[in-house]
């Protein structure tokens, strides 16, 4: 017997971070809670057809919910945890009071990078999967372009899902084009074409379409197994909020001697020599 869920038909919000489209050997992803990590969508190269859903009814919110998120070189990434728990925002407000040299510099592009960025989280069904696999916990970037580069997919599908008709003297003028597409009768699929180019360190590029005809929810989610079913949930129980002690290990890898035990109550690295300091290596983080 699987759950009864009820949906919610209201859709707005959004927000946008660029995130490595491969993950290096001995990545730890920690953004979402260890139930969910097996659940991270895997696009196939060529065409993929996607059914996002509409939020629970309960949730705060939209069918896509932004998390700001740290991704540490090639150690780790996780969810900005609350204010009081964030041990990133401490280090780097040390760094700026103590050591600000060894904060990210743009003209050197030296230093370490100690900011979040946006990532968007929805839940959504891949029709074409294989039974006990077309539940997917969707998540990728919300870049929106600004600073140059590529738009994130998450940021480039929102956008084109929330693409509003502009023409003038149009009778759906305002309105968006393709209407709600998580709405639960009259949603639509969402086509997401992911091109590899040749080379191994090439990054895969991506094309975003809107199907044109309505993929009705209570067909789409029959194709669940009960243990699929089961999982779904408000998309703000899916994202886990590291221990100071997670954050304390992942920072340690990436500051190396840099890390303040200080804010921790540990004790300060003594201060080096004029000696020492002049053979101490600076070695920043080249991003």
């Amino acid at each position: 017997m699987k759950k009864k869920i009820e949906w919610s038909t209201s859709t707005n919000k959004i927000s946008p971070i660029e995130k490595p489209q491969t993950e290096p050997s001995g990545f730890q992803s920690a953004v979402v809670k260890p139930e969910f990590g097996s659940r991270k969508q895997r696009l196939n190269v060529g065409v993929n057809w996607l059914r996002f859903l509409p939020a629970i009814v309960g949730s705060k919110e939209d069918w896509m919910m932004p998390v700001e998120c740290y991704n540490m070189d090639d150690i780790a990434e996780w969810a900005k945890p609350s204010q009081e728990n964030d041990l990133v925002a401490k280090v780097q407000n040390w760094l700026r009071k103590n050591a600000p040299e060894k904060l990210w510099d743009k003209e050197k592009k030296t230093g370490y990078r100690l900011w979040p960025k946006k990532q968007g989280i929805a839940w959504a069904i891949d029709q074409h999967a294989e039974e006990g696999k077309r539940l997917c916990l969707f998540r990728s970037s919300l870049y929106g372009g600004e600073y140059g580069g590529t738009p994130g997919l998450a940021y480039t599908i929102k956008t084109t899902a929330e693409a509003v008709d502009t023409e003038p003297g149009s009778p759906t003028a305002g309105q968006k084009i393709h209407g709600d597409i998580t709405d639960p009768g009259a949603g639509r699929l969402v086509k997401v074409e992911k091109v590899q180019p040749p080379g191994k360190d090439s990054y895969p590029s991506y094309r975003v379409a809107i199907g044109s005809q309505p993929a009705p929810l209570e067909t789409i989610i029959e194709l669940l197994t009960d243990e699929e079913h089961d999982l779904l949930c408000k998309l703000e129980e899916t994202v886990h909020e590291p221990t100071i002690e997670e954050q304390a290990k992942w920072l340690r890898a990436y500051l190396g001697p840099d890390f303040p035990e200080e804010i921790l109550g540990g004790k300060p690295k003594p201060k080096p020599t004029a000696e020492e300091e002049d053979e101490i290596p600076m070695n920043f983080a080249d991003l």
